[in-house]
């Protein structure tokens, strides 16, 4: 593995004259604790798909991911991002619920988020 990684940086050396940052991944969203660390985020897997058992499932989140805005999903027929990808009449409905789940949260962020710029007039005023 180590070679692989020393040939790779040899090549964004070579190509590109940069060195990659082994250490981005973890350093900013935490590595293989992902799902631990990071707010608002949410986690989807098909139990379909062949990558599932590498999956971040709940028991990944720690004890507090529901108050940091962090959800986890498991679709029995749902693959790789189906969740994803746009919507069609062959989608089983766990999937489909699996979207419709994952737009409400998504929709909530977007009102928490916009909610938090208004001025505290503009609050108090609905005309506004």
């Amino acid at each position: 593995f180590e070679d692989e990684i020393s040939a790779l940086t040899q090549r964004c050396d070579d190509l590109y004259h940069v060195t990659p940052n082994k250490r981005c991944l973890k350093d900013r969203y935490g590595g293989f604790d992902i799902a631990k660390v990071t707010t608002n985020t949410i986690f989807s897997a098909g139990e379909l798909d062949p990558w599932g058992g590498a999956a971040v499932t709940a028991r990944d989140g720690g004890n507090n991911a529901s108050d940091r805005g962090v959800h986890f999903f498991s679709m029995p027929h749902g693959a790789h991002h189906l969740d994803l990808r746009r919507r069609d009449d062959a989608d089983p409905p766990d999937v489909t619920e699996t979207r419709r789940r994952e737009e409400e949260i998504i929709m909530g962020w977007v009102a928490d988020w916009a909610q938090s710029r208004m001025t505290i007039s503009e609050r108090q005023d609905p005309a506004i």
